[in-house]
């Protein structure tokens, strides 16, 4: 059976853990706790690996799905970006097209090159 994670236990435990009062919390913990992100983790070999290339499989594997309520009267997605006191940023995103789905985490460091233009200098 698939391991099943409510957004309330996620967001409790993430709380005593680092002893943050709830409105402390960091925006990648406070939003999915917002819109009621749960998470069901399936960790059984055979519902997560299809196939390996020649070698041992791997010893462990995960398929983690998180979602929340379509009915819930809140929007179907949403993205975000954190910046940190030192500059460095954190944006994380969702893109979809028909059958296919894309969801990355991108960290900006403060001063490296990127393609779009010149090194991010925090003001």
């Amino acid at each position: 059976m698939p391991l099943f994670i409510d957004h309330r236990d996620w967001f409790g435990a993430y709380l005593e853990r680092t002893g943050l009062a709830a409105e402390a919390a960091p925006p990648f913990v406070r939003l999915p706790h917002d819109y009621g992100e749960d998470m069901a983790i399936d960790y059984r070999p055979e519902k997560v690996v299809d196939a390996t290339e020649p070698g041992p499989r791997p010893a462990i594997a995960l398929n983690v799905c998180i979602c929340w309520p379509e009915d819930s009267g809140r929007p179907g997605k949403y993205s975000y970006v954190a910046i940190a006191a030192d500059g460095v940023q954190i944006c994380r995103a969702r893109a979809r097209k028909a059958f296919f789905e894309v969801v990355s985490t991108v960290t900006v460091y403060p001063g490296r090159p990127n393609r779009e233009g010149p090194a991010f200098s925090p003001s």
